[in-house]
């Protein structure tokens, strides 16, 4: 047909569809009535900016809200902390809102043989201080665990209460993966609060620290990758890590350098002695305390032909490294909190190529202008049963969970249960969700999520300025819950604690007036601080620490088990949002379950295939998974994600996967007193 008779087709099909007018669609279309098409209005609108609390950064974001509804979360551009980005633990938050498993009401165990029931408010909060008021009476213990992911505006008011209740502690849970080397930063620096200032880094030597998704600030790391690897004519930034594990970092990397997994602090010594012998140091190290003895150790025991032996590293290799890492500067040597030689042996390095007080090297980090307690320095939750069963601690008549699970996640979770499931012992739980621990607990007080509570946190920003942030609620609750700053000053009130501050808005009030912020109480928003300047060096000093860990011998068929963290699940958290569950890796083959990464050799020797089933058991147990065979990781070791494994949180967390910290042996660190997660043993076997 050509093209002139088929429009005359068209234009003669119109025109007598417009003469049908009287056309019966009912009777075309048989017994199914033709409705007109409902309105498609989209309801009452609106977005609310205010703070994300799925962590401490404070990330600025942007909720929009239909018809009463939260439906989208967005990054809040221009805001210090993450310029708009957002993390999927972020974009997750309008499930963790919706989710059907949040507890909607205060929970209430009579005795531990009974099951708990819901109760009102009062009676709750009546029966959390009859148990407090108690333990103030007969001067026992009253003991407060908070998690990684309490506000410092909320760990200030649990510090607060503790210095007011009589025999009351703070201990807080931890993952060493997600923290900078603070105990070596306090030893060798005498500071507190040491930031790496990587975007202005010419080079970074990453040692065990999967930073880029182990982070305190995951928003504040990729803004960091994306400013390192930005395409600039003049500037082209390397990277190289060293680790027992190809991870996200090492992937991002130039270089991967596999190592042991105990290897981390003697890789870090060798490249310092290859720099030494070559006089390729900085001068000003020379004047620093401790440098002599440093030096002749370091030699002796990593120099010369024993380059390399410790850390399971060709001498080539570390040679090529300390060549680089010499001849560019700043350069810097990044680590995580891992065992306290690890942590001297890397910033022992940065002093030896002066990176202490300089631009791209260790800066101090910021404070916001308030007088607010060093939790930092607060013990960590690690070995604290032991100590009670020891007698080295008094035990606790009164323990209260802050937003923290200890019975998960742990290499001594165990240690915990029994400790909480003690007759003598009443806990009390504050969170959103009936985890682990809120299943075993005597009373549960129920706390509202993130999006229905007002914010109020300071942190740092991406280029080390200090913030002070308030947010409004995106929405009011859904449940019967409460607001966990509410929480903690009703219970204050009724426990006798006299806090300086009558309730949350005082608090609010009178911290943002301390800063000078005052203007945030009312309409919120973000009010940042000049960055500290740099100081020089001088007051740091070499340490030699404890020896790195050797390799073991004898250990037969038995393999390192290799702990690391997934972004989706920051701190171990997370697996009850459907959403998460598929970033948990490339591939997508293991949503919904765990695995173990082994090498092709080390494979080959057990007999085992990719996706085999497979036993991985080490002294305290056993678990099954799926084996996946990759070159990614070191013959000497396997590798498990974190995160899975849950005995609670609801039918989309509750019984997928494995969590590998039940396998770990709880060694806790002589000299910081908490555990490396290191040293674990495995055997794996085909099922």
């Amino acid at each position: 047909m050509k093209r002139r008779d088929f429009l005359g087709v068209v234009a003669a099909s119109a025109a007598a569809s417009t003469a049908c007018h009287e056309i019966n669609l009912q009777r075309i279309v048989g017994d199914v009535p033709v409705r007109p098409a409902p309105s498609l209005r989209p309801g009452i609108e609106k977005y609310v900016e205010t703070l994300c609390g799925a962590c401490a950064a404070g990330c600025g974001i942007r909720v929009r809200v239909v018809d009463g509804n939260a439906v989208q979360v967005e990054g809040l551009k221009d805001h210090p902390v993450n310029d708009g980005g957002i993390c999927p633990r972020g974009a997750a938050e309008i499930q963790n809102l919706y989710h059907p498993a949040r507890l909607s009401q205060p929970l209430l165990r009579k005795s531990k043989q009974e099951p708990m029931e819901g109760v009102p408010w009062d009676a709750a909060l009546a029966a959390a201080s009859l148990e407090l008021r108690a333990a103030q009476e007969r001067r026992a213990g009253i003991l407060f665990v908070v998690g990684p992911t309490a506000s410092p505006a909320e760990v200030e008011v649990v510090t607060r209460m503790v210095q007011e209740l009589r025999g009351a502690g703070v201990v807080r849970l931890a993952v060493p993966m997600y923290e900078l080397p603070e105990d070596a930063f306090r030893l060798m620096l005498g500071v507190e609060n040491a930031r790496y200032d990587l975007p202005r880094a010419e080079y970074i030597l990453t040692i065990q620290s999967d930073w880029l998704q182990a982070s305190h600030s995951p928003i504040e790391m990729q803004r960091t990758f994306a400013e390192l690897r930005r395409s600039r004519s003049d500037r082209r930034i390397r990277m190289v890590h060293a680790g027992s594990r190809l991870s996200i970092t090492a992937l991002k990397s130039d270089r991967w350098i596999p190592i042991r997994p105990e290897g981390g602090a003697a890789f870090a010594h060798s490249i310092a002695a290859v720099l030494l012998e070559k006089g390729r140091h900085d001068p000003k190290a020379e004047s620093l305390k401790g440098f002599g003895n440093y030096r002749e150790w370091v030699l002796s025991r990593f120099g010369g032909d024993n380059l390399g032996l410790e850390c399971g590293v060709e001498p080539e290799s570390i040679r090529e490294v300390a060549e680089e890492f010499g001849n560019r500067r700043p350069a810097i040597a990044v680590g995580r909190r891992g065992s306290l030689a690890e942590q001297c042996a890397v910033t022992a390095l940065n002093l030896v190529v002066g990176s202490i007080g300089v631009a791209g090297g260790i800066l101090p980090g910021g404070r916001v202008p308030i007088q607010a307690a060093a939790y930092s320095t607060s013990p960590s939750a690690d070995g604290y049963p032991a100590e009670v069963t020891e007698g080295k601690r008094p035990s606790p008549q009164v323990v209260i969970l802050y937003k923290a699970n200890p019975l998960f996640g742990l290499a001594d979770s165990t240690a915990w249960s029994r400790l909480l499931g003690s007759a003598s012992i009443r806990t009390i739980v504050l969170g959103s969700f009936e985890d682990e621990s809120a299943r075993t607990a005597d009373l549960v007080l129920p706390l509202s999520t993130p999006l229905e509570s007002r914010q109020f946190r300071w942190g740092m920003t991406f280029s080390r300025e200090p913030v002070l942030s308030v947010g409004p609620a995106a929405l009011p609750p859904l449940h019967a819950t409460r607001s966990g700053m509410d929480v903690l000053f009703d219970l204050a009130g009724r426990s006798g604690s006299k806090l300086p501050w009558g309730n949350s808005e005082e608090f609010v009030n009178r911290l943002l007036a301390e800063a000078g912020a005052e203007s945030l109480a009312k309409k919120g928003g973000t009010w940042a601080f000049p960055a500290e300047s740099a100081r020089p060096a001088g007051s740091a000093r070499f340490v030699l620490g404890p020896p790195p860990v050797p390799e073991s011998k004898g250990a037969g068929k038995k393999l390192r088990l290799d702990v690391y963290p997934l972004l989706a699940f920051p701190y171990g958290e997370g697996a009850h949002l459907p959403y998460l569950h598929g970033l948990t890796a490339p591939s997508g083959r293991e949503v919904w379950s765990s695995w173990v990464e082994i090498h092709p050799e080390t494979a080959a020797q057990h007999g085992i295939q990719d996706g085999d089933r497979v036993e991985v058991r080490s002294d305290l147990g056993a678990l099954t998974t799926v084996a996946r065979v990759a070159h990614g990781i070191h013959p000497s070791a396997v590798a498990m994600p974190l995160g899975l494994g849950r005995k609670a949180l609801g039918v989309f967390a509750d019984g997928h996967g494995a969590d590998p910290t039940a396998l770990l042996a709880p060694s806790l660190d002589p000299d910081t007193r908490r555990h490396t997660w290191e040293g674990t043993q495995v055997e794996v076997r085909k099922i």
